[in-house]
């Protein structure tokens, strides 16, 4: 390819292949294709092998995430490599992308993507299936979008997901079941959303849970929300409108719980074994709420 054309259309974008030129030389081909057939698909900006980790950077401006139709576009140039060219794709980064809505197969190649960002974007929905071919997704961050609810069929087949980050969207529902499958996770971030009560059982599988932030909503009660997070050792719930109605059954099997934050509640006392069962606590938070006399317990 000759100078002059690298610089047009160095004009549209700038492909970074360097020594990786030869390994992705069918990527320009479909830069070429690419440009000018989408009004809202700019450029994939870089696209670099690093050993075991692809970073896949997309152009601000991109709105639609589709990659089920740019995938149809390119069919006919070599669908195999391209399948086999994003089957190594571990990370996929489209942080602060204005990202509205995502097609439900947008992910069907990326198998083995381990890491999806998706934080800082506009999104309010998710199609049910859309992370079911995510087999192998380790960590998953939403945060900073305008999400409402949480399908319960969302994470069916994610069940090797270790973080979900949905902290700081408008979420009002999470549907029962929607956390049944993830026997893995370790950290969920619920905080900065407009939560007002959980289903009693929503919780009870995640068995592998160590953190979980539900700070800043809503809630004011809890019941027995905890029975199954034998392993938790972090919980956030300051900044909710709980009050007297906490007691000992809302603690009672958090044998391993490290730090309980309770700041910035309505809580005027406190019941003497409210935390008889938290026999690790090390860390207890009450700061800014009602409390003006201890009982003698």
């Amino acid at each position: 390819m000759s100078n002059k054309t690298k610089k047009k259309r160095n004009d549209k974008f700038e492909p970074t292949f360097n020594e990786y030129e030869d390994k992705f030389n069918m990527l320009e081909y479909i830069y070429s294709k690419l440009n000018g057939a989408y009004d809202d698909i700019y450029q994939f900006k870089r696209l670099v092998n690093e050993s075991t980790m692809v970073a896949l950077n997309f152009s601000t401006g991109y709105r639609q995430l589709n990659l089920n139709n740019l995938t149809d576009y390119v069919i006919d140039l070599n669908r195999e490599r391209l399948v086999k060219m994003f089957q190594h794709v571990q990370v996929v980064d489209l942080n602060r992308m204005s990202i509205q809505s995502i097609h439900s197969n947008a992910f069907r190649l990326f198998e083995n993507v381990r890491v999806l960002k998706l934080n800082f974007n506009l999104i309010d929905s998710l199609p049910s299936q859309l992370f079911w071919p995510l087999t192998n997704l380790a960590e998953l961050y939403m945060e900073g979008n305008r999400l409402r609810m949480i399908d319960s069929y969302l994470f069916r087949y994610t069940a090797n997901l270790r973080a979900l980050h949905l902290a700081n969207n408008e979420l009002e529902y999470i549907e029962p079941g929607s956390f049944d499958h993830l026997p893995r996770l370790e950290h969920l971030l619920l905080n900065n959303n407009n939560l007002c009560s959980f289903e009693r059982n929503l919780f009870v599988n995640l068995k592998s849970l160590t953190r979980l932030d539900l700070s800043k909503n809503q809630l004011d009660d809890l019941g027995q929300l905890f029975d199954g997070l034998a392993n938790l050792e972090e919980l956030k719930l300051g900044d909710n409108q709980l009050s007297n109605s906490l007691n000992g059954r809302n603690f009672k099997r958090l044998l391993k719980l490290k730090e309980l934050d309770l700041r910035n509640n309505q809580i005027e006392q406190l019941d003497w074994n409210l935390f008889a069962s938290l026999i690790s606590l090390e860390t207890l938070t009450l700061r800014q709420n009602k409390i003006q006399s201890l009982d003698e317990h």
